[in-house]
């Protein structure tokens, strides 16, 4: 009867020709892979750029957006920030002119939120950071409510605080941060 040979006695008795030819195959079947993979993210719709910035994604329609276009409107007063973190976050530190409305309270909150803003107004809602879904959640529930127009700000209170834009609340004022300066001149506060 004869043993069973094992993997590793295959491969020791394989020539420098054997070998390369091996490498060969598999370096074939990378480049193979790797083209199909290409192929199929070329063609889909939700294929990623291969250079250059991720684009922005929806989200059960609602788009995200980031730090530059959330300033844009913040400064136009294009829309509404709605933050979507707890009310001792929000207490702690927000976006100036921002309106809290988190997901525990919504039920409670949403119809004086309603009374206060009308359904074609543009909302931008916000939590914590990239890493939070309240943002996302929050902006599904507005959606829910019969508003159309928005936003979710992917990176939230840290982006913003960080980058020095206008906030309100108890911690940006402790440290000299005031309501109408420019995000240059926040940025070495809040450091």
């Amino acid at each position: 009867m004869k043993s069973s040979t094992l993997p590793g006695t295959i491969l020791s008795g394989l020539d420098s020709h054997g070998w390369f030819s091996l490498f060969r195959r598999g370096a074939l079947i990378l480049l193979v892979s790797g083209l199909l993979g290409l192929s199929v993210n070329a063609l889909s719709p939700r294929g990623l750029p291969l250079l250059g910035t991720v684009p922005v994604r929806e989200s059960d329609g609602i788009a995200r957006i980031g730090l530059p276009e959330a300033w844009e409107l913040h400064q136009a007063r294009k829309g509404v920030f709605v933050d979507a973190r707890s009310e001792e976050d929000y207490r702690s530190g927000h976006i100036r002119g921002a309106i809290l409305l988190d997901q525990e309270s919504f039920e409670t909150s949403i119809s004086a939120f309603q009374e206060l803003v009308p359904l074609d107004t543009l909302l931008v809602a916000y939590c914590s950071g990239e890493g939070c879904g309240s943002s996302s959640e929050v902006a599904q529930l507005l959606k829910e409510a019969g508003y159309r127009n928005l936003r979710v700000f992917s990176g939230g209170w840290e982006e913003w605080s960080k980058g020095g834009y206008p906030v309100e609340g108890e911690r940006p004022r402790e440290r000299g941060v005031t309501r109408d300066q420019d995000p240059e001149e926040n940025r070495d506060l809040l450091r």
